[in-house]
């Protein structure tokens, strides 16, 4: 049983390897991709979700290493729905959703040009409460969870198109 096992694992493997499979976050190209993270500039994104959204952006490509003179500037549109449902029979909401909406750009700071522009999108869900200050701190925490989560697939979206990149070099 256990060579059918690993049978089965190096035959998964092994297709893998030929379909051109390549993992994102290990190998020499990794740092290729990181070097390219400490080249790019995170502009600055309007307002205080926008700020929090670019300090998160800032945490995750920089990881706390010295950034490098910019090549690329990430430009970022931040939008958010609030969309309340759930509704009691008094016709008073319980639930929310908070939808936010980034569109993002990465533009070459030598000539101009836009290299790479991706969308990126988040729905998270808090309680609408009786007290109208737990509410606010739950729709507050529900805003910094999807903006993080938000800003980890940014940098993810980045790191494909990087790494992409880094082949055509």
């Amino acid at each position: 049983m256990s060579l059918f096992k690993n049978f089965l694992i190096f035959l998964f493997l092994l297709t893998l390897m030929g379909c051109g499979f390549r993992p994102l976050h290990i190998g020499s190209k990794n740092s290729a991709t990181e070097t390219l993270f400490l080249e790019t500039e995170v502009a600055p994104i309007k307002n205080r979700t926008g700020q929090l959204l670019r300090n998160s952006l800032i945490r995750h490509l920089y990881r706390g290493r010295a950034k490098k003179e910019a090549r690329y500037r990430l430009i970022t549109k931040l939008s958010e729905n609030k969309l309340l449902f759930a509704v009691k029979k008094n016709a008073f909401a319980t639930r929310a959703n908070l939808a936010l909406i980034s569109d993002f750009s990465v533009l070459r700071l030598l000539d101009g040009k836009i290299m790479f522009a991706d969308s990126s999108r988040i729905t998270v869900s808090f309680n609408v409460l009786d007290s109208e200050f737990a509410s606010h701190l739950a729709e507050l925490q529900a805003r910094k969870r999807g903006l993080e989560v938000l800003s980890e697939d940014m940098r993810t979206r980045l790191a494909a198109y990087f790494y992409d990149q880094t082949d055509k070099k």
